[in-house]
């Protein structure tokens, strides 16, 4: 029997009307941390959600530096409130993740330009 994939959970505040926006990040319990996690299990699962003073927020992306090898992945759920990353572990290196927010209402999407793959021959 394998071991379960390690998950790990976070819920982060957005206050807007600090110049920077101020994040702040706390554990399941509501207690703040730095967010940080040490990997030491292949696919680690790390989540941040959005809490609910922040819904008015979506997730947009990272920004990821120090990831050497590119075996750290995203997600962003539909509603954009909760940002999964998952680290394969496969690499020792100190990855820095920054959570990107914007207004729900402020973000806008083209309409769907298509890519169409064919094998060639």
């Amino acid at each position: 029997m394998s071991n379960p994939t390690p998950v790990y959970q976070f819920t982060v505040s957005v206050d807007t009307k600090s110049t920077p926006a101020r994040y702040t990040i706390c554990d399941l319990s509501g207690t703040p941390t730095s967010g940080n996690v040490n990997v030491t299990e292949l696919n680690t699962m790390i989540m941040y959600t959005l809490d609910d003073d922040s819904n008015d927020l979506q997730f947009v992306g990272p920004l990821v530096t120090g990831d050497i090898d590119n075996d750290l992945t995203y997600s962003i759920t539909a509603d954009g409130q909760t940002i999964i990353f998952v680290d394969s572990d496969a690499t020792t290196e100190n990855i820095c993740m920054k959570l990107v927010t914007a207004p729900k209402k402020n973000v806008y999407t083209s309409q769907d330009p298509q890519i169409i793959n064919k094998k060639p021959g």
